[in-house]
């Protein structure tokens, strides 16, 4: 019995790059960045507009994105050390 293998040749393999690439089908219309998610567009437009700001209770900075406030807001947070417990500022 013999097994007959294909042989793989460069047009081939070429042709599953293709395939696999991703497409980015969602393009800014402020910069034309392209991205393949459009919940990824709408976070990144939102940059582009200036009245759209979150701000921090603790301290009053603002940021153009919400998760940069959310990770922003960690620094006010308690933290354990040797001591005690203190507060990042």
């Amino acid at each position: 019995m013999f097994a007959i293998m294909q042989v793989e040749t460069d047009e081939r393999r070429a042709e599953f790059r293709r395939k696999m690439r991703t497409k980015c089908e969602f393009i800014c219309k402020y910069c034309q960045r392209r991205f393949t998610k459009p919940y990824n567009l709408m976070i990144h437009e939102r940059s582009h507009k200036d009245d759209v700001t979150f701000t921090c209770e603790a301290c009053g900075k603002t940021f153009k994105r919400q998760d940069n406030l959310k990770q922003h807001r960690s620094i006010h947070l308690p933290c354990r050390t040797a001591t005690g417990w203190t507060v990042r500022v």
